[in-house]
C-alpha cells in the first residue's frame, strides 16, 4: 500500500546523525548505478500563474522512479513553495509520497557528505562554510556527525549577521559542537580542512589564497570559486559526463576553458570513478575541489532510503 509521509513521520530520522553514512551510501551506491548506465532523465517545467514548478525523474534500475517537484521563480519560491517527492516500483506501483523538504535537503547534503569520505582520508580538525541557508545547514549538520571524534573548530561566515548567527546557535544546540559565525569568509575558510561553498551569491565568494594545500573545497552552486583556485587544483566532480557536457559546465570552468587555462581533460575523476578505483587518490600538495552539480538519482536514492526506515519502523499513513 502507499505510505504518506510528512515532516512529523519523518523527524526522528531525520535528527540521527547515523542516518548520514546511510545517506552517503544510498548514494554512493546511485553514482555506481549510473556508472553502469542507469538513465540521466532531464527536467521539466510546469508552468504557473506566478513562477513555475521543475519536475525532476529519477530512476534507478532495481530501486524504483522518482519525481521531485519544486517552485522555481516568482511566489513558488521561499519556505512555502510547493515541495514533495513521489516513489514508485519498477513495475510503476506508487510506493510514497513524502510530503517533506528535508528529503530535498538530504539529496543535496548526502553527495556532500560522500565527498568528505572519498576525497579526505585523513582527520577533519576544521570546518569553515560559506552560506546559511538551508543547503548550508544541511551539509554542515552531517559533516559534524561525520568529523565530532577529531573536530576542534567549525566557523561560518555568511554576509548577513542575524543569518549567519542564527544558523551557528541552531547547530550548536543540534550537534553540541560548538558552532562559531565569523565576521569575514577569509576567518571561515583560513586553515580549514573542510570547506563549505553554499552561498547564494552570484560570483566569487573567496580567495585562492586562503585555501590550504590538501584542504577540501565542495561547491554546490556556479561561479562561486576563484578562477585562479581551478588550474592550481585537483578538481573531481560528481559525474564527468554532467560537469562536461557541452553547455552544462559551470564557472569559472567554462571562461577558463575559452582562454584555455582549463579543459575538462584536467578533472581527475568522478565519484564513480573514486569508488571503482579508476581516479587517482587526492593528492596532499595543493587543493581538492569537489564540484556537484545535481542528478536525479540521489532523489531515488534517498526518498527510497527513507522509505525503508519508514517502513521498519511503522511511521506515516498508508491508503
Amino acid at each position: 500500500m502507499p505510505r504518506l509521509l510528512t515532516p512529523s513521520d519523518l523527524d526522528p530520522f531525520f535528527a540521527d546523525p547515523h542516518a548520514v553514512g546511510a545517506a552517503a551510501d544510498a548514494v554512493a551506491e546511485a553514482m555506481q548505478a549510473l556508472d553502469r548506465g542507469a538513465p540521466l532523465l532531464a527536467w521539466q517545467h510546469l508552468p504557473l500563474d506566478q513562477g513555475q514548478m521543475r519536475l525532476a525523474p529519477g530512476h534507478l534500475p532495481g530501486v524504483g522512479s522518482s519525481l521531485r517537484t519544486y517552485g522555481i521563480g516568482g511566489a513558488a519560491r521561499g519556505p512555502d513553495a510547493p515541495s514533495l517527492m513521489v516513489l514508485w516500483d519498477g513495475t510503476g506501483r506508487l510506493l510514497a509520497v513524502l510530503a517533506d523538504e528535508r528529503v530535498s535537503l538530504w539529496r543535496t547534503a548526502a553527495p556532500a557528505w560522500l565527498a568528505l569520505r572519498l576525497l579526505h582520508p585523513d582527520p577533519v580538525r576544521t570546518i569553515g562554510v560559506l552560506g546559511s541557508g538551508k543547503q548550508a545547514e544541511g551539509q554542515l549538520w552531517g559533516w559534524i556527525a561525520l568529523t565530532r571524534t577529531t573536530l576542534q573548530a567549525v566557523r561560518i561566515y555568511s554576509p548577513t549577521p542575524l543569518h549567519r548567527e542564527a544558523l551557528a546557535r541552531r547547530l550548536t544546540e543540534a550537534t553540541g559542537v560548538a558552532v562559531t559565525a565569523v565576521e569575514k569568509a577569509e576567518e571561515a575558510v583560513s586553515g580549514a580542512d573542510l570547506i563549505g561553498v553554499a552561498s547564494g551569491a552570484r560570483g566569487p565568494v573567496l580567495e585562492a589564497s586562503w585555501v590550504k594545500s590538501g584542504a577540501l573545497v565542495v561547491s554546490i552552486g556556479d561561479g562561486q570559486l576563484p578562477p585562479d583556485l581551478i588550474p592550481a587544483s585537483a578538481v573531481y566532480v560528481s559525474a564527468r559526463a554532467i560537469f562536461a557536457a557541452p553547455g552544462l559546465q559551470r564557472q569559472p570552468y567554462a571562461a577558463l576553458q575559452e582562454v584555455g587555462r582549463w579543459n575538462v581533460e584536467a578533472i581527475a575523476g568522478d565519484v564513480a570513478d573514486l569508488i571503482a578505483g579508476r581516479a587517482p587518490a587526492p593528492p596532499k600538495d595543493r587543493p581538492v575541489l569537489f564540484e556537484m552539480p545535481g542528478l536525479s538519482v540521489w532523489d531515488t536514492a534517498i526518498a527510497a532510503l527513507v522509505l525503508r526506515w519508514a517502513e521498519t519502523e511503522g511511521r506515516g499513513q498508508t491508503w
